[in-house]
């Protein structure tokens, strides 16, 4: 019934043209992920120019690993999410 359903909704989806490629969903997702990536990368710099003497040399290297360590995050999302997340998701909803 679930199959069936899902189904359906991808069907009526389709002809309201309310579906897109995977492929231009992977793309633009990279292209953001790219644009995130280096706005990141960039924080701590801005934060050591706005707050120049008010920040400590350990503060600065301190908020250095941090983003490095949410990028690697990022990076490792693919593998770190369940299968099925979105099965659970909906069994939530109901």
């Amino acid at each position: 019934m679930r199959l069936k359903r899902m189904r359906e909704e991808m069907l009526l989806a389709k002809e309201r043209d309310e579906l897109i490629e995977k492929a231009l969903v992977e793309r633009q997702l990279a292209y953001f992920l790219v644009a995130f990536r280096q706005l990141a990368l960039l924080v701590p710099f801005r934060m050591r120019q706005r707050f120049r003497e008010a920040m400590s040399q350990e503060q600065g290297a301190y908020l250095d690993k941090l983003i490095h360590d949410m990028l690697t995050t990022l990076a490792k999302l693919p593998e770190s999410i369940e299968p099925d997340w979105l099965e659970k998701l909906e069994d939530e909803e109901t």
